[in-house]
């Protein structure tokens, strides 16, 4: 019998589904029987736990919420193989859409999770906030919706606020000398 899941290994083979918990290497990626499982970049250095079913492979933040789901690449029969493998919890619902912001470049342009979005020049400098559904982009300018476009993209959001100085009043590249 295991002393971390309560099961004799007869009973964990048997079982539909398994959750194992794992740290996210540097490169995003985990290890499971014996098999490297990229989960993705923004995961790197987080414990995550892994739902196994032997079809899907889900995989749940500390916060408990579902961040990916992909194929799962081991065979159901090697579940029960799995290392400090315990009975599976029933998996929660996905995370709410991610929002983003960005500011809008003096062209009128923004990209997000790899997709050029062109928001208009009359909205050049300004902070936009950026929803992303699983099929379409939507940004916004105060609660206004801006522009809707379609996704097609299927990369991941890299970094979730803007970097660059909003500067109000200032001409870029021009000096003024002071009277002499």
């Amino acid at each position: 019998m295991s002393a971390r899941t309560g099961l004799t290994p007869r009973r964990r083979a048997g079982a539909t589904a398994v959750e194992v918990d794992r740290v996210v290497n540097a490169c995003g990626g985990i290890s499971i029987a014996g098999r490297q499982i990229s989960v993705g970049m923004p995961l790197a250095g987080q414990r995550v736990w892994v739902r196994v079913d032997g079809v899907l492979l889900h995989v749940i933040d500390e916060a408990g919420q579902l961040r990916r789901t992909l194929r799962c690449p081991l065979p159901p029969t090697a579940l029960g193989r799995i290392r400090d493998a315990r009975p599976a919890s029933p998996v929660p619902p996905p995370a709410t859409t991610p929002t983003v912001e960005r500011i809008v470049s003096v062209n009128g342009s923004i990209q997000v999770a790899g997709q050029r979005i062109q928001v208009g020049k009359v909205h050049a400098r300004k902070l936009v906030t950026v929803a992303l559904d699983e099929h379409t982009i939507t940004v916004y300018d105060a609660d206004s919706p801006i522009k809707a476009v379609p996704r097609r993209s299927a990369t991941d959001l890299n970094r979730t606020k803007a970097k660059h100085q909003i500067t109000t009043g200032a001409v870029s590249g021009i000096r003024f000398r002071s009277p002499r």
